[in-house]
């Protein structure tokens, strides 16, 4: 790699953190619940039990916070 291809993905990082940080807070929530239920579908899958604690939040709509 030269120093122009480390520079690009060192840009495109930072590009990626800066969208990201924009976002707001209840659609960081929705993709975190969302990253929850594909984790259990990969576990139910491979059969690999799971602590008691961990589950897939739960969120109501519309309640605000």
């Amino acid at each position: 790699m030269n120093n122009v291809n480390i520079q690009y993905m060192f840009d495109m990082k930072r590009e990626f953190h800066d969208r990201n940080a924009r976002i707001p807070f209840e659609e960081k929530v929705r993709q975190i619940i969302e990253l929850q239920k594909i984790d259990m579908e990969f576990n139910k899958q491979r059969k690999s039990p799971r602590a008691p604690y961990m589950r897939v939040w739960k969120m109501e709509e519309g309640s605000g916070r």
